[in-house]
């Protein structure tokens, strides 16, 4: 998903950039601002939740509430709950390593924006087309 293509999705489900943020994980707007200035990239958790709100998926509290935050151990009960291991997990969200999750699970760094709303999508029931099988 390039900027361009964000900000569209953005304006197509009727959110405003501090909208987004608080249910993708960001502290404020300007980190949805930022992510549409041409000259970035977007972060590949925060496109690939956009994509499930253009399918349709919509979390508690939609559009109004941050998402809650999740802590390593609720984060590894959730890949179990999903049957998942750690290396699908990655994938599904968009990690290109699967020690992104296990480093997560162990507490060693923090979840990136919308990687814990995508993994709340996920428990909801979303599944992307590149879900494992």
């Amino acid at each position: 998903m390039t900027p361009e293509q964000l900000r569209a999705a953005r304006q197509t489900l009727g959110l405003s950039a501090a909208e987004l943020a608080a249910l993708a994980g960001f502290t404020d707007a300007a980190g949805v601002d930022a992510l549409e200035r041409p000259d970035r990239s977007v972060n590949p958790r925060v496109a690939r939740l956009m994509q499930a709100y253009l399918t349709g998926y919509r979390p508690a509290g939609w559009p109004s509430q941050p998402t809650p935050p999740m802590i390593p151990d609720e984060l590894r009960d959730a890949r179990k709950r999903l049957g998942l291991t750690g290396a699908q997990l990655a994938s599904a969200m968009g990690y290109t390593d699967r020690k992104a999750i296990v480093h997560i699970e162990n507490g060693k760094t923090q979840p990136s924006a919308g990687a814990v709303p995508l993994l709340r999508a996920f428990l909801d029931g979303y599944r992307p087309p590149d879900w494992p099988a």
